[in-house]
């Protein structure tokens, strides 16, 4: 028998397909899939969750370190003002004591009435 004889023989022979456990087989397959991307996409959105919270906390965190490194410049330049606004002071006070001096000095240098 060769090989025609026996597609020949097999396709006389040829049972009935059967459709009905085929098309379960297929859903059963499709449902399988149509679930583990379920579960792959609320496992995404579970770690995304889980980051989007991590980076807020980090976020938070680096906040309070500014706050903190903020107040501790602004008692610097507070401590810095209160210094230059002492020294501003002491050199108008020179300043007026030298002009009130020379004032003086000119005064006495000038002739008075009563040498005349």
């Amino acid at each position: 028998m060769g090989i025609l004889d026996r597609i020949i023989s097999n396709m006389a022979t040829r049972r009935e397909i059967p459709w009905s456990g085929i098309i379960a087989e297929a859903v059963a397959i499709i449902a399988g899939i149509l679930v583990a991307f379920a579960i792959d996409a609320w496992w995404d959105e579970h770690n995304t969750q889980d980051w989007a919270a991590a980076q807020l906390l980090a976020i938070r965190d680096e906040f309070a370190q500014n706050l903190t490194a903020l107040d501790e410049i602004v008692r610097t330049h507070d401590s810095n003002a209160d210094k230059l606004e002492i020294i501003v002071n002491k050199i108008r006070k020179v300043e007026y004591g030298d002009r009130i001096s020379a004032s003086a000095a000119a005064w006495q240098a000038v002739p008075s009435a009563d040498s005349n």
